[in-house]
This record gives C-alpha cells, sequence and structure tokens, in this order.
C-alpha cells in the first residue's frame, strides 16, 4: 500500500488508519554510511564502491527497504526495482564516500521512474568544498549527464533542491573516474563496446533489448535474435564521462526476408541526439552483414535505426551488434574467488574483445559464471571471446602460481578448419616460454597438453595466440576456455585461512596431492553442509577444516554432536570414446546426420542430403564424390531435395502461428550459399500455405495419408530448365522456373510423391499408394503436356524415386516392402530387388526400416544410397548391391548397460544395440530391437535376464526387453527376445492409459493389464486383458531393477514411489505383473522437507536405492524453473528413508541419475556442454567427467531423465557412464578407474560450537560399495 501523506487526502488517509490501528510501513532516518553488496564497477563507474549515506530510505509494509545502495547498484529505469527512494521526503539527500582519494570528472542522474515524485533539480557538492549547480532532471528515469573539470575528491553528495511530489530518491547515480593510463599491450582496437563494462543498450521497443540481445554470439545462433518494426532504433550508451571515437558499427541481420533495406547511424553525446553526427545513411541493403565503417566520430551514444520498407516485408531481425572505437581501452575481466574453490582468474584480451564460457568443473581454474559489471539486466557468461580476426591475443592471469598441464578450447558450433596458436606460460609477467606452438587437433573443443617436468608447467600467467598468418576466418570465437593444473605450493587447504565467522571442527592428513570433498553430519547421520567439492589440495599433515555452523541453504543448525567426513582422491576420469555416430569424428562437419530423408546426386557424383531436424543445424548436406562432407548449413523442417549442380533446392515446412506452410529455397551448390529466385518478393517460392496437422486428437499415431498431406512436398526434382514439385495437399504436380521461380504450369496427380525429372523430357512420379507413372513434360507445352506415357502398378507403396546411368535406370523405395526396386526406364521391366523389410533383431546391410519417408539417390555409375530412417542410418552401395559404406547416428539417446555386470558389456538406446569392445573402444551397430506392432511410443527401454525358471535341475534364464517412457499409456510394455538374440514377441504390457488393441486411440485413461496366454504377440482384448479398478502411472520413465520389478516415482494419483514387483512367469515365460500388488517404498513426504522424487533407481547387489528431486528448501533457494528432474539426490536405505542427501551445487537441475553398486552418479547439462558428478555412499564428490579427447567438444544436452547409465566392469576397477550428447547424435563413453589408494579418507566427531574431537585423522581405505557396511 502507497500512502502520499504530503497530500490532502494523505493526510486524511493516514489519520484514518492511525486511527483504526492499521500498522504503517517502517522507515529508516538518517541511516549510516552502508557499505553495498561487491559488486565490480562498469569500468569508470566507481559509484558501487562507495559507502553510501542516504538522508532516508523507504520500507513497505513487507519489510523491503528501498535503500541507498539501490542507487549503485546497475538497475536502470525499472520502476519499484532498484531505486532508492526516501521515507516521504520533498528534497532527499545522498552522499557516496571512498576509503581513498579519487579523481573524478563525470557524473549521470536517474531520476525515479514514477512520474510523480521529481528531483527536478539539485546541487552536487564535493570534498574539495566546491559546488555544482544542476538543473533540469528529466522526469521518468530518464538520464541527467553532468560533466566537470576533473577533480580529486573524497566523497560527493547529492541534494535535491527543487522537488516535487514526495517519495523522491533516485534510480541510479553512476560517478565517472578518470581513466588510468593503459598498459601498452592491452590496447584493443577491436573491444566491441556492446560488452565493454559499463554500457547500456535501450532500444525504441524496450521488450526488445534484453539478455537475449546482449548475449548474442555474433551470428552464431540463428535462433538468437529480436524482431524491431521499422523505424524502430537501438542505442549503446558507453557511460559517463567515456566519450569514444566511434569508427565501426557491424550489424547482423536474420534471413533474407528479415534484412533491413536501410539503416542510419549516429554518434553524439547526447540521449536524444540534439548534437548527434551522422555517420552511415545505407538503402538498398541486401546483406545480412554489414561492417560500416566511417571516419572516427567522438560521442557517448551510438544509434542504429533499421528501417524494411519492402512490400509485404517483415520486421528487421537484429542478432548481432557490435560497435568499435579506436580509443585504447582497459579490458581485464575479474573473476570472483568464491568458497568452492573456482573461478581463481582473470582474463584481459590483449586484440579481440567479448567474452568466453568456461565449463563447470570444480578443477577447472576459471570461473563459470563472471560477475555481471554491467548496469543493467544482462548476463554476459555465455558471449564468447570475438576471435574474428588474425592475431588475436588473449592473457590469463591466475590467482598463484600452479602447475598446469591442460587447456581445452572451444571454437563455437560451426565447424572450425584447423588453427595455429601459440601456448606460453610466466610465472612474473615477463619472462614467457612456449608450452605449446603448431596446429590445434581438430575439432570444436581441442585440448592441449604438455609436459610438466622441471617447472615447464609452473605458471601464473597464461598467454595464448593466434599468429596472423594462421588463423582461419571461421574460427570466429573463444565460446569455452578451461585450465587445469594443481598449485605448485599449497600450505594448507584451500583456502587456507578459516573464513570469517568458521571454526575449525576437525583436521586430516593428506598423503597426496589430489582433490578434496567434505561435509558435515547430524547425529542422524543426514549430510548437512558440503564444505568442499573436490577442490584441489596439497599433501601434508594436520590440515583444518572449518565451519560456520550452518547448512548448504545458509540455515543455521542447533547446537550438538556432529560429524565430519572427508575424502581426498587422486582419481581422474578420462573421456573413452563415443558410441551410436559413426562420424570421424563423430562431432562437427564430420559427425553422421540423424534424419536424413531426403537424398539427390548431381552430374559430377556430390550427395546432397536434406534432414528435418539435425541438432548442431546441420540440416542440409553435401558429400563429396569419395563420401566425406563438403559443406552443411543450417535448415530445419525439410521434406525434400533436388539438385541439377550449380544450386540445390530444398523443400521446407515455414511455421507460422503453429500452422505449417510449404516453401522452396535455392542455395549455390558449390558452397550452400542462398541465392534466392529471382522473381518472388523474398527469394523463396511459397507453395502451400499455412495449414494445421490433420491427426485429429483422438489418434496416438497420424496415418499414412495424414503424415503426407502434411509433409506437403513429398518430392522435387529439376531438369534443364525447371523445377519439379510433388504437392500431396494440392493433388497435383507443379513446374517452376528455376532461376525465377514462377510457376509455369501444373497438372492432377492424386496423392504424388516421389518425383524424378530425365532428360529426355518426361517426368517419373510416385501416387496412390501403387503406381509410379511416366508423364510427357517436355516444353513449349502442347496438349500432351502432362499425360500419362506408361508406368508401374501393382506397388506396395512406392515413395521416393531417382533416375541414374544418365537416365537408364529408375529407383524407388518401396514402403511397403522394405526394398529398393530398380528398373530399366527403357523397357519399363523391373531388374533388380535390392535388401527387404527389416524385423526385430539382428541389424543386416540391406534389411531396412524405411518408415513413413524414405529418400534415395542414384549416381552416374549405378551407385545408390538408401535412407534407412527407422535404423538412423544411410547406406551406400554399389551398383551390384553390395555394401560401399554406412553412416549411422543417434538422437535423442537412451543409454542402458546392465549395470549388474551378468551380460555382457553392450549398450541399449531405445531400440538400438551396440557391441562394445572396451580394449579397443571400437564399437558396433549389431541390433535394431523396434517392435513391428507400434506397441510402444517413446523408445526407452532396459534389458534384463531373468531367471524364468529351471530345467534340469539347473536355473533357466531368458532376456526380456522392456520400454519403459510411455507418455500415453503411463506403462511398460514387455518383449521375450529369442535365444541367441534372433527376434522377439511382445509378451506383457502394464498401464494406466488403455488404447486399445491396436494402440491408436486417445485418450488412453482405464487402467489394464496385459498377458500373451496365447503366446502369438497378439493382443486379444477379450481374453487376455484385463481392467482393475485402480492404478498409478510414473511421471517420469519407468525404472525396472535386475529383478524385473518395476519401480515408479512421482506417482499419479499420488501414491509417492512405488514398486509393481514381478511375480513370476506363466508357462510360455510371460512375466506377470498386477497393480494390486504394488508396494510403497516411498511415500508422499507430508513433512516440511517436501522431498518429491521425480527418479528412482535401485542399486545393483543391494536394497538401497537412489533418487532425484527437490525439497521445499531447494525450491525456496534456487526455485522451481528450469529444465531437468531436480536438484537434490538421495540415496535411501531399503526401508526408504535417508542416509545421505546431496544438495546438488549446480547452478541448472540435473537431469538423470544412476548407479553402478559402488559409486553413484548424477547427470547434468547446460547449453553448451554436459557433466557427471561421481559420488561415493557418503555423499562426497570423488569424480568428474565431462568431453574431452577424443569425442573433444560434445554439446551434452542430456536432456531427458534416461540420458545416463552405469556400469563397474565385472573382475576389473573401471567404472564406465555412457551418456547422452544428443547434439552430435552420440552417447560418450567415460572410464574412471579406481585403484586400491587412490581416495583418502577421514572421519572425526565433534560437540558443536565447542569443538571436541574424538577422531581426526585421515586413514587410507578404499571406497565401501553402495549398500554394505563401511569395513
Amino acid at each position: 500500500m502507497r500512502i502520499y501523506s504530503g497530500t490532502r487526502v494523505g493526510k486524511l488517509l493516514l489519520g484514518t488508519l492511525l486511527a483504526m490501528g492499521v500498522p504503517l510501513p517502517r522507515t529508516a532516518r538518517g541511516a549510516e554510511p552502508e557499505r553495498c553488496p561487491s559488486r565490480l564497477p562498469g569500468w569508470t563507474n566507481i559509484a558501487p564502491e562507495a559507502r553510501i549515506t542516504p538522508s532516508s530510505a523507504y520500507t513497505d509494509a513487507q519489510g523491503v527497504t528501498q535503500g541507498g545502495c539501490q542507487a549503485v547498484d546497475g538497475l536502470i529505469g525499472l520502476d519499484g526495482r532498484g531505486e532508492w527512494v526516501s521515507h516521504w521526503e520533498v528534497n532527499p539527500w545522498i552522499t557516496l564516500e571512498w576509503d581513498t582519494p579519487r579523481t573524478i570528472h563525470a557524473i549521470d542522474l536517474y531520476d525515479r521512474v514514477n512520474t510523480w515524485p521529481n528531483l527536478n533539480a539539485g546541487i552536487l557538492r564535493f570534498s574539495d568544498n566546491t559546488a555544482l549547480e544542476v538543473t533540469g532532471i528529466p522526469t521518468g528515469g530518464a538520464l541527467k549527464s553532468i560533466t566537470f573539470a576533473p577533480k580529486t575528491v573524497t566523497w560527493v553528495k547529492f541534494e535535491s533542491t527543487g522537488g516535487s511530489g514526495n517519495l523522491n530518491g533516485l534510480s541510479e547515480i553512476v560517478v565517472s573516474e578518470v581513466p588510468s593510463p593503459t598498459r601498452g599491450h592491452a590496447r584493443s582496437e577491436q573491444v566491441n563496446l556492446v560488452f565493454w563494462p559499463g554500457t547500456r543498450l535501450t532500444s525504441s521497443t524496450p521488450f526488445n533489448v534484453g539478455t537475449r540481445q546482449l548475449s548474442t554470439k555474433f551470428g552464431e545462433d540463428p535462433n538468437n535474435y529480436h524482431d524491431f518494426p521499422n523505424g524502430a532504433w537501438l542505442q549503446l550508451d558507453l557511460g559517463a564521462g567515456n566519450a569514444q571515437h566511434v569508427n565501426k558499427v557491424r550489424l547482423r541481420f536474420g534471413t533474407a526476408s528479415t534484412v533491413a533495406t536501410a539503416y542510419k547511424i549516429w554518434v553524439g553525446n547526447d540521449p536524444e541526439l540534439a548534437d548527434a553526427t551522422l555517420a552511415a545513411d545505407v538503402s538498398n541493403n541486401t546483406r545480412q552483414i554489414v561492417s560500416q565503417r566511417f571516419t572516427p566520430i567522438r560521442g557517448r551514444f551510438v544509434r542504429v535505426q533499421v528501417f524494411n520498407t519492402a512490400p509485404g516485408s517483415q520486421p528487421v531481425r537484429v542478432d548481432g551488434l557490435s560497435v568499435y572505437s579506436i580509443d585504447p581501452k582497459p579490458v581485464t575481466r575479474h573473476y570472483p574467488v568464491n568458497e568452492r574453490g573456482a573461478g581463481k582468474a582473470k582474463l584481459e584480451p590483449l586484440r579481440g574483445w567479448g567474452w568466453y564460457h568456461a565449463a563447470r568443473k570444480a578443477n577447472n581454474l576459471l570461473s563459470d559464471d563472471p560477475v555481471t559489471v554491467a548496469p543493467d539486466d544482462r548476463d554476459d557468461s555465455n558471449t564468447p571471446l570475438d576471435l574474428a580476426y588474425e592475431g588475436a591475443a588473449f592473457r590469463v592471469e591466475l590467482d598463484d602460481t600452479y602447475t598446469l598441464e591442460k587447456m581445452i578450447l572451444g571454437f563455437g558450433r560451426l565447424p572450425p578448419t584447423p588453427a595455429e596458436l601459440q601456448v606460453e606460460l610466466s610465472v612474473d609477467d615477463i619472462h614467457y616460454h612456449t608450452v605449446f606452438n603448431g596446429t590445434v587437433p581438430p575439432g570444436h573443443a581441442p585440448v592441449l597438453t604438455w609436459s610438466t617436468a622441471g617447472g615447464q608447467g609452473d605458471a601464473k600467467y597464461v598467454r595464448v595466440t593466434f599468429p596472423r598468418t594462421a588463423a582461419p576466418h571461421n574460427v570466429q570465437v573463444l565460446s569455452r576456455l578451461e585450465l587445469y593444473g594443481l598449485p605448485v605450493a599449497s600450505p594448507a587447504i584451500l583456502p587456507g585461512e578459516a573464513p570469517e565467522g568458521s571454526l575449525p571442527v576437525g583436521t586430516l592428513d593428506v598423503p597426496f596431492g589430489g582433490y578434496l570433498s567434505a561435509a558435515i553430519y547430524d547425529s542422524q547421520g543426514k549430510l548437512v553442509r558440503t564444505l568442499k567439492n573436490r577442490e584441489p589440495v596439497a599433501k601434508g599433515q594436520n590440515r583444518p577444516l572449518y565451519w560456520n555452523g550452518r547448512d548448504d541453504f545458509d540455515h543455521e543448525l542447533p547446537p550438538g554432536p556432529y560429524q565430519w567426513k572427508a575424502a581426498v582422491s587422486k582419481v581422474s576420469s578420462r573421456d573413452d570414446g563415443s558410441v551410436g555416430n559413426t562420424g570421424n569424428p563423430s562431432h562437427g562437419l564430420t559427425h553422421a546426420p540423424y534424419h536424413a530423408a531426403a537424398l539427390a546426386y548431381d552430374a559430377a557424383g556430390y550427395l546432397y542430403t536434406a534432414s528435418s531436424w539435425e541438432e548442431p543445424e546441420m540440416d542440409l548436406r553435401r558429400y563429396k564424390p569419395n563420401g566425406t562432407p563438403d559443406w552443411a548449413l543450417s535448415g530445419k523442417l525439410n521434406t525434400a531435395v533436388a539438385t541439377d549442380g550449380q544450386f540445390v533446392y530444398v523443400a521446407q515446412w515455414k511455421e507460422q502461428d503453429g500452422l505449417m506452410a510449404n516453401v522452396i529455397r535455392r542455395h549455390r551448390a558449390s558452397d550452400g550459399a542462398p541465392k534466392g529466385f529471382t522473381g518472388t518478393a523474398d527469394g523463396t517460392i511459397l507453395i502451400n500455405p499455412p495449414a494445421a496437422n490433420p491427426k485429429p486428437e483422438s489418434q496416438r499415431r497420424a496415418t499414412a495419408d495424414q503424415t503426407r498431406w502434411y509433409v506437403g512436398i513429398n518430392g522435387l526434382a529439376a531438369d534443364a530448365t525447371r523445377l519439379w514439385v510433388s504437392n500431396y495437399r494440392m493433388n497435383r504436380v507443379e513446374c517452376y522456373d528455376k532461376a525465377s521461380g514462377v510457376l509455369c504450369g501444373s497438372f492432377a496427380v492424386r496423392q504424388p510423391l516421389g518425383i524424378a525429372a530425365g532428360a529426355d523430357g518426361f517426368i517419373w512420379v510416385a501416387h496412390e499408394g501403387s503406381r509410379v507413372t511416366r508423364f510427357r513434360a517436355s516444353m513449349p507445352r502442347d496438349p500432351s503436356w502432362g499425360k500419362p506415357v506408361g508406368g508401374l502398378s501393382g506397388l506396395a507403396d512406392p515413395y521416393a524415386l531417382s533416375l541414374g546411368l544418365g537416365g537408364q535406370r529408375l529407383f524407388l523405395t518401396e514402403l511397403g516392402t522394405g526394398s529398393v526396386l530398380e528398373y530399366s526406364t527403357a523397357l519399363g521391366q523391373r531388374l533388380a530387388t535390392h535388401g527387404r523389410q527389416a524385423q526385430p533383431g539382428p541389424m543386416q546391410p540391406d534389411h531396412f526400416r524405411l518408415g513413413d519417408r524414405a529418400g534415395i539417390a542414384v549416381d552416374e555409375q549405378g551407385r545408390y544410397v538408401v535412407a534407412d530412417t527407422g535404423n538412423h542410418r544411410l547406406q551406400w552401395f554399389y551398383a551390384n548391391g553390395t555394401l560401399r559404406r554406412s553412416m549411422s547416428s543417434e538422437f535423442i539417446s537412451a543409454p542402458f548397460v546392465d549395470e549388474t555386470g551378468e551380460s555382457p558389456h553392450f549398450v541399449l538406446s531405445g531400440p538400438r544395440q551396440y557391441a562394445v569392445d572396451l580394449a579397443t573402444g571400437a564399437w558396433q551397430y549389431t541390433h535394431n530391437w523396434t517392435p513391428t506392432d507400434n506397441a510402444f511410443f517413446d523408445a526407452v527401454s532396459k534389458r534384463r535376464r531373468l531367471q524364468v525358471g529351471t530345467h534340469q535341475g539347473s536355473p533357466l534364464y531368458r532376456d526380456f526387453l522392456f520400454y519403459t517412457s510411455d507418455g500415453f499409456r503411463g506403462g511398460v510394455t514387455v518383449y521375450l527376445l529369442e535365444p541367441g538374440d534372433t527376434g522377439m514377441r511382445r509378451a506383457a504390457s502394464i498401464g494406466s492409459g488403455w488404447t486399445g488393441a491396436e494402440d491408436n486411440t486417445l485418450p488412453g485413461n482405464r487402467c489394464f493389464q496385459w498377458i500373451d496366454s496365447s503366446a502369438d504377440g497378439v493382443v486379444d482384448p477379450l481374453s487376455e486383458v484385463t481392467f482393475p479398478d485402480d492404478c498409478v502411472s510414473g511421471d517420469m520413465n519407468v525404472w525396472v531393477s535386475e529383478t524385473g520389478d518395476l519401480w515408479l516415482s512421482q506417482t499419479s494419483p499420488g501414491e509417492g514411489a512405488v514398486i509393481i514387483p514381478l511375480q513370476g512367469f506363466d508357462a510360455h515365460f510371460n512375466p506377470i505383473y498386477g497393480f494390486a500388488a504394488r508396494t510403497s517404498v516411498l511415500p508422499l513426504d507430508t513433512s516440511p522437507t517436501n522431498y518429491r522424487a521425480a527418479l528412482i533407481r535401485s542399486i545393483p547387489h543391494s536394497r538401497q536405492f537412489l533418487t532425484l528431486g527437490s525439497t521445499a528448501q531447494s525450491d525456496q533457494a534456487r526455485g522451481t524453473t528450469g529444465f531437468g528432474s531436480g536438484r537434490v539426490a538421495t540415496l535411501h536405505h531399503p526401508d526408504g528413508s535417508e542416509k545421505v542427501r546431496v544438495n546438488l551445487p549446480d547452478e541448472w537441475k540435473a537431469f538423470t541419475i544412476a548407479a553402478d553398486g559402488e559409486y553413484w552418479y548424477t547427470g547434468h547439462s547446460r547449453d553448451d556442454q554436459h557433466w557427471i558428478h561421481m559420488y561415493d555412499e557418503d555423499g562426497l564428490l570423488i569424480a568428474t567427467m565431462r568431453p574431452g579427447a577424443p569425442s573433444r567438444w560434445g554439446a551434452g544436452w542430456m536432456d531427458h531423465s534416461a540420458s545416463m547409465t552405469a556400469r563397474k566392469e565385472p573382475g576389473t576397477s573401471t567404472h564406465y557412464v555412457y551418456a547422452e550428447d544428443v547434439f552430435w547424435g552420440r552417447m560418450i563413453r567415460y572410464a574412471t578407474v579406481v585403484h586400491p589408494g587412490d581416495v583418502s579418507r577421514g572421519s572425526g566427531h565433534f560437540t558443536w560450537p565447542a569443538w571436541q574431537a574424538e577422531s581426526a585423522r585421515a586413514e587410507l581405505r578404499e571406497a565401501p560399495s553402495l549398500g554394505r557396511s563401511p569395513p
């Protein structure tokens, strides 16, 4: 409630409230000087460093005080946020005082945004007994800039003298210090001022400017943009006293239809451009990227105005802005030292500027998230260092001297070519020695290592230089930077001194240098505070552990008995390669595509592939005649492709308000550059207007006809002058001029699909689900044009067509049989049938799963390529049908290995099964278990070997496949695998949403249980299905234990976590499950903790289990939003009680969990990487895993709950983890070897707050296995 007591109405209301006894908001008057929370200054802005004293501060009814620190917090122009508000004062004052004299020359004032109270005028007083009168302070929070001759002061005071209203105050006060001379080597004219500390970006449409705009990776992310209306402007404010000689502005626009047709650039010293100079006025622009240079103009403000006046044009899309000046600039960035030991560095670009992203690894010496330094809402942490020119260089200064052993660099997502660089180390920033000088290993994240012998790795300073003659153009940005090493000398655990407010609770001996993890446990054995998470520590004795008596959420804990536990680990994990993508390497341009459904050859033997979706945005590709990749570019939602050798034509969906239109785009074949059609408004051909998906909500799966109608363009072909389009929506074939894109004719063909154009003036069209017809199509048109001239009939759903051998051969994919058919075009007779429909089981080169869209392309030698979409592969064949090359890929991987170690080491990912040679790292795609019955929806699977009975006195085992993630039916479908893995049969199903015998009716809202009593794999709803009255479903995928029990978490209706036990097998080895037999393993938590387990995992050879979820405290501290499954991992006793609970330290939620019987794991993912934590049964972090050599840059993106699995290999000390890398279509394998003696453990008991240690020496022993008592 706001009460304006300065008005007559306010006084009456105030009296009424006092008479009623209503409490009024509290106030603070005559406040003491306040040291504001630490915030790095915006270059010359020293206001945040001052002690702040306001005349008063307003405290609202909720207890929130809008004090003086809000006037220097960097938040400007936000009503009710980041403002200092006085206590009802008309003319308040505020003082800023520094510990040492500072030389200043400019001050900015921003009045409050609320236009009812206004300052209007005031006086600035300084400690040197001078004063300046200030008039004309704008209302509404606009800028008032005051400049003056430099003066050296210790304090400055602003007094309002012309106030109106009351509750006056300031949104912000900025005090600019005279810049100190810049070091010669730090002079950088290449600083992008948009990311310069202290700058502020505003817009005529404020909603367009914020975190995403300011975090733009210039040209790297086509989805990172803002649309501006015609005539809108962006304005960069360089900050108080920070005028620069601006000489260049760089802009990047969106697609051809959203490029600014004109733009203007002004530079001046007034925010309203009263004295601005027009630096550039450009019209008729057609380029997506422009670099506008001009004679240097000195100014504080740079405004860019964009226009798009073309008829029917869209708003201007801006996804990159850079502003440059010729002035020298200090460009050092500081990194905070945090309590977890990271962030021990600051980075200083020597040539080049921007930002970079350092990985979240405890032993990475560079911080993941630097402190935000700009006075607005931006977050620079994901903005990369700009290396877009030769000779780029930067320097890293560490907080101490380290023995450095490794550096990892990341060059963004565009495929880089190898680059030259030099790495130099120094202990004093004077004498540098080179540890690396040469070609960077290929990949997006090359790993550089060097010898540390003889002190060669010792350094406090690291300098990296890209030679001017070697930096390739496409090494555009440094998006990742990591340094690894141990302190050269460490007298104590880092940090060495007791933190403020902490007391020693124990000491331990460290027998070797390594990484320390430590935690505090209460009298019940519950982990209450993680002290250390794998922080570097050197060998030594009597190392103290400190604690401040608070838990992980900074809540004070009661006095009493506690215990500490610690582990020093020299365990390291290695990236052991990847599985599931045949690319060599499996990242970058060489990675195999996931869903290349459309194919086309040109006469020179280049193959073009088009995918509907590829995470790395390499949807349209070209391969050289030898099969090596040539280029790739982004082009989502592709449906068909054609080429004439000069250009490549691609049909795409175009989304508009949830509807899908069909368009065709044109690219230059040699390099993929966009080359629009000359006769259309935006360079594309619009084939069909936006339309909705025809599949009704009552269907679980679309029919083939519905899918093909929605796809719209199912085939493209090009001849000498025309582009032919198979338009399924309109039941016709259309032709367009290849250059202009203008329609030149059409004729009716019912349900047209694949299309092929010959040089003889005829085209071939697959249509009506059973025919391929030859049509006359030569020009000029005559009465026979578009008429059928022979063809093929009686086919089983022909889809894609391709002509080869100079038009002598016609190849087609026949979806109904899973075969490729080869015909003579002259005779019209079938010459060969290649391959057949694949069945669940072993993979064969020519056993295809062609799905509903499967392309084919034939070259001039008769060699052909098949898009085997259901197997996630491209199969390349010689003309005689023998396999030439195979390319396969994962997409949404769901890795699973038998963590019990009782089955061979194979990896499942949904229906795909891989055999792995652990000695060499080689793998083979051996089986595909995709059912032919369409009984499952989401491909998440588990494989278990279960005892089904006895045979001649010996146990009889059979293998079962469990499909465990089915969002509609909410349950599990089980398949019995044939001995020798030769096939499978659907055996049982249980769930909460019956979708009918054909599994295609929605909504599925009836409990059901099915068992294949007839042993034929077919569902008989009358005799085999029962419908219990009640049941449960799990919100995440169901876990299957080693004994075949089904574990469900976060159930609906809410029963907590439950187990549906395997009750046995019938005579046909069908597993028996029933909802009535379910038992609760983790009831709903109704206590204040309110723990909600989103995921649950059994632990092999143990009755303990693991969950991942959230608590009320984690929700309050970290929020509930964000992609992932939870921020709290819990190891449970068999009765469900908490054994140890770890509040995960990472910013993002964990996606998944796994356990291998000795250790347990959490899987995390951010926007550029995944990472994995390995914990022991005490909840202590033992190792971390991230992509490195050989997988290099692995974008990670574990984006679902079944994206990780773990296994300890029997008879060894090696622990394997497989983690999804959805970006590159693979699973990365990590190997962690834990030898005896690799982990030193210590523990001790004490009473808080009086330390009374009963045991405080670290004892060397191996980690106990999960589920077993420590020795």
